[in-house]
């Protein structure tokens, strides 16, 4: 929760192990109690710990009751995020207009501080393909310049599954490659015909889970090989000299 909070102030998309992720959500957790401490006594105030504590409590619970990774999903915690932008702001307009000169200065400097974390944040972000809050589609530039690469000397067509969140993850990479690329979409168990050797036509399968891989393996004879190639991730290739049409399924 603490990282979600923080990254409403700073986020230069830096790596999750980077110090500074491990330092940020603790001080973003400290300014934010600081915040809520500072708003005066009333219903103004519980309503604020309610729409901190209800949306984490809702999230957090069952992912340790039951398993899951809801909490680690930023947007389900936008009642929260919002609520402590609220109430951090309340807090420093507070200070801001209070009759200790230390008090006021403390907030000036934090004000100054959070703006400066912020406009570097949306600079950040704004020049980068992708952010790492983007957890089905980040890979998607990286894999798109990768398929624009490779159509420059051979022709290639994308296998799409539509299992999950296929279709979606089909319609970003779409958007990022040349008009004249190949998509074929299909369901398990019709897996699509493989192009003949002759065509040198290669295809490629991107977010291809374990259950498509051992299909294909089973209905083509080998695994599709993992593509290992920098800035690319989760993006197979059919093998050569896979055989050019599919087994017949068994009843």
């Amino acid at each position: 929760m603490g990282l979600h909070l923080s990254s409403a102030w700073i986020d230069l998309g830096l790596p999750l192990a980077h110090p500074i992720n491990l330092i940020a959500p603790g001080l973003a957790l400290l300014l934010l109690g600081w915040g809520w401490f500072s708003l005066p006594p009333g219903p103004g105030r519980r309503f604020a710990l309610a729409m901190l504590l209800v949306p984490a409590a809702i999230l957090i619970a069952p992912d340790l009751l039951l398993g899951g990774k809801r909490s680690a999903v930023t947007r389900y915690f936008m009642p929260l995020v919002i609520m402590a932008l609220v109430t951090l702001a309340l807090a420093i307009a507070r200070g801001l207009s209070a009759p200790q000169t230390h008090r006021r200065l403390a907030c000036q400097l934090l004000l100054v501080g959070l703006l400066c974390a912020g406009f570097s944040s949306c600079f950040q972000s704004a020049k980068a393909p992708a952010w790492w809050n983007k957890s089905f589609n980040f890979t998607v530039a990286g894999m798109a310049d990768y398929i624009t690469a490779v159509q420059q000397n051979q022709a290639a067509m994308v296998w799409v599954e539509l299992q999950e969140n296929g279709l979606g993850n089909g319609i970003a990479l779409a958007h990022r490659l040349p008009g004249s690329t190949l998509f074929h979409f299909f369901r398990r168990p019709n897996l699509p015909p493989a192009p003949p050797p002759d065509s040198k036509t290669l295809v490629l399968l991107p977010y291809a889970n374990g259950e498509l891989m051992a299909a294909i393996a089973q209905t083509y004879g080998q695994p599709p090989a993992l593509i290992e190639a920098p800035n690319v991730y989760e993006l197979w290739q059919l093998q050569p000299g896979s055989n050019t049409s599919p087994a017949p399924i068994q009843p």
